[in-house]
């Protein structure tokens, strides 16, 4: 059973684009409902670098990767066959 590389690099891109709805909306609510200082601005300007740090590391990482290689597995011969009775 082979199971392509690609698969993961879809669920990571489903999971960093649940991350940028949430993060929408955590800033539309500071911005919105928050008290918007000199602090706010800051925290907010340091919740956007450290992800878009993330994410650039994130991309420099799987950059190099050939997706569209496969992962092997290799089952055990008892669970891939049934035995006889």
């Amino acid at each position: 059973m082979e199971i392509p590389y690609s698969i993961l690099l879809y669920i990571f891109i489903g999971l960093v684009g649940v991350y940028f709805i949430f993060s929408l909306f955590d800033l539309y609510h500071i911005i919105r409902f928050g008290f918007f200082n000199g602090t706010t601005a800051t925290v907010t300007f340091i919740f956007l670098a450290v992800s878009a740090l993330i994410l650039f590391i994130s991309y420099e990482q799987l950059r190099p990767i050939d997706w569209s290689d496969s992962i092997k597995i290799e089952l055990p011969v008892s669970l891939a066959q049934p035995t006889p009775q």
